[in-house]
């Protein structure tokens, strides 16, 4: 059912959710405390997720060490949760959740500091992706961006063939001139660089641009 949601309203639905339980908190917590508010949310959260869980057919198998990550992540949940709705409760839902938006500074802080990544301007400014990219132009942009430091999905007919080997490369074969092809391209993406490939006519360029427009 999922694959059939374009992204892009996912993460818009996501968002509003997000805003809506905001506001909830703040109406609910003028009769109540940031910590009842916690342990409701959490034990409906579990109620959820456990049934979510069985209707998709169990828990997969995972290391023990994978499993002590999740349980340190969701020993965290609980007081993340708390200290957002202590903070909605103390100085509003717009101020709140402002300051909580400001999580992306620290993550990116300890990445660097516990994870060893690395923080340069290609990679602040996230993943390119690179249409037709699989020969000519397109293959010496992606060489290039990789080069910089930048995250790269690259879009082509023939995108595995692209003799190019790096963890930060993401081949995707497809065609550039369907719709579908372009939206899953684009999803998660902060940048596009077309370079797909026509007869050097002025028709069949002007034609070639029109068919990608249409597409996207």
């Amino acid at each position: 059912m999922w694959f059939d949601i374009p992204p892009q309203l996912i993460a818009l639905a996501a968002a509003l959710s997000y805003a809506a339980s905001g506001i909830a908190a703040k109406r609910g917590l003028r009769y109540s405390t940031p910590i009842t508010v916690t342990l409701v949310s959490v034990t409906i959260h579990a109620i959820t997720l456990s049934a979510a869980v069985l209707l998709t057919g169990g828990i997969p198998a995972v290391s023990w060490w994978v499993l002590f990550l999740f349980a340190v992540t969701g020993t965290l949940q609980p007081i993340i949760r708390l200290f957002t709705y202590a903070g909605i409760h103390y100085i509003g839902a717009s101020r709140g959740t402002t300051l909580r938006g400001a999580h992306p500074l620290f993550g990116t802080a300890l990445a660097i500091i516990f994870l060893g990544e690395q923080a340069t301007l290609p990679v602040i400014a996230g993943t390119v992706l690179i249409v037709g990219a699989s020969r000519g132009i397109g293959v010496e942009t992606v060489r290039l961006a990789l080069k910089v430091g930048h995250s790269v999905r690259a879009l082509a007919r023939s995108a595995t063939s692209i003799r190019l080997h790096d963890p930060r490369l993401e081949k995707l074969d497809g065609d550039a001139l369907d719709q579908h092809t372009i939206e899953r391209a684009l999803a998660g993406t902060d940048a596009v660089i077309q370079t797909l490939g026509v007869s050097p006519t002025p028709e069949r360029i002007v034609t070639g641009t029109r068919l990608f427009s249409e597409a996207t």
